[in-house]
């Protein structure tokens, strides 16, 4: 559909059969003669797609506003999301972010109501003024409810992230309250009619089993990946490396392990010539060599190789983790760790993978 903002616009193939069937619904609803009830229609439905394409065209404008590379603007069946680069983001770029996309609905509901109360129409043009107007108000009001996965949702998370300095604990109250409003909504357009002697509308029903089934798991989904941010949080390359001892490759097994025993070492770091690091060698891996070899055999014999300038920081967090190891992709597999110039100890892209998932 075209770029914005450095980002390409796409309509997934769900989104124009889901469109074709509004038309559909809308032009038979009309009252006119067939051409121009099709021709209504695909006014009406255009207009609800091109409210849902400003809605996120307004959070990329803010992401990219705010320093991030945007990439992707999608529409799909149940309205549209934009993803856009979020390392680093802080809590006040991340609530103006999400907020913009409601913002930019209720200006449109704004200015189509100031037509629609202030400009005689009448017939066709009055009946598409109030539609967008509407649509506007809905798409508005229901993104801002504040329960995750909504715009509203990433705002209370943002809320509550600045507030405890603990992003896990906004994406958890964030995402109860999401799962309080889907319950809220089948109780209110099911629950409630039930209850006083009535029977619930067929397309509220639908309505609320849409809105819970798009709900509940999103906002699930946000309380479990709460957990993996936390720990996510504790991750740094020093606190999952296997602490390690450096020693020149031509050092003896016994001297190796004497030494290793002494520092409590799991690992020694083999270094070459020049001091870097080339390789390690498990403490465990020595058992594999007879102990009567041990004082002539060197570290070449059990050690496995690093690629040279494998090197990562012990104060990396789980975000430079994560891009080192794609730094380094199919081309090593672990890495020394370093501090303040030293190498402490190695880092396993075995390890990694589980410390970050």
């Amino acid at each position: 559909m075209g770029r914005a903002f450095g980002a390409p616009i796409v309509m997934r193939l769900s989104t124009l059969l889901v469109l074709a069937l509004l038309v559909w619904v809308l032009s038979t609803s009309a009252g006119l003669e067939t051409r121009d009830a099709i021709v209504f229609g695909i006014i009406l439905g255009v207009s609800l797609v091109l409210s849902v394409l400003v809605h996120e065209l307004a959070h990329a404008a803010t992401a990219r506003a705010g320093g991030r590379t945007v990439h992707e603007i999608v529409l799909t069946v149940f309205g549209g999301h934009t993803t856009f680069d979020a390392k680093g983001m802080s809590p006040g770029v991340a609530a103006l972010t999400a907020l913009a996309g409601p913002v930019a609905n209720g200006v449109l509901a704004a200015l189509t109501a100031a037509v629609y109360f202030t400009v005689p129409l009448g017939g066709a043009a009055e009946i598409i003024v109030w539609w967008v107007m509407w649509t506007n108000i809905y798409l508005g009001v229901f993104n801002a409810l504040p329960g995750l996965p909504l715009d509203g949702g990433q705002v209370l998370e943002a809320v509550v992230w600045g507030a405890t300095g603990r992003r896990r604990t906004g994406t958890v109250v964030a995402g109860w309250a999401g799962r309080a409003i889907a319950i809220a909504v089948v109780l209110y357009l099911i629950g409630y009619p039930l209850l006083t002697g009535g029977t619930p509308d067929i397309f509220d029903a639908l309505f609320a089993f849409v809105i819970f089934t798009l709900l509940w798991p999103a906002a699930s989904a946000a309380i479990k990946r709460a957990d993996l941010i936390e720990r996510r949080e504790a991750v740094s390359a020093g606190a999952i490396m296997v602490p390690g001892v450096p020693l020149g490759y031509r050092a003896t097994l016994s001297k190796a392990l004497a030494t290793a025993s002494a520092t409590g070492a799991q690992t020694v770091i083999v270094l070459a010539d020049d001091g870097v690091p080339a390789g390690y060698a498990p403490v465990e891996r020595f058992g594999d060599v007879p102990a009567d070899q041990r004082d002539s055999a060197d570290l070449r014999a059990v050690m496995s190789p690093l690629a040279r300038g494998a090197l990562m920081p012990a104060e990396a967090d789980a975000e430079q983790l994560v891009a080192e190891v794609m730094k380094w992709n199919g081309k090593a597999d672990a890495w020394a760790v370093i501090r303040d110039g030293a190498p402490v100890g190695v880092l396993t892209l075995a390890g990694a993978a589980a410390a970050l998932s």
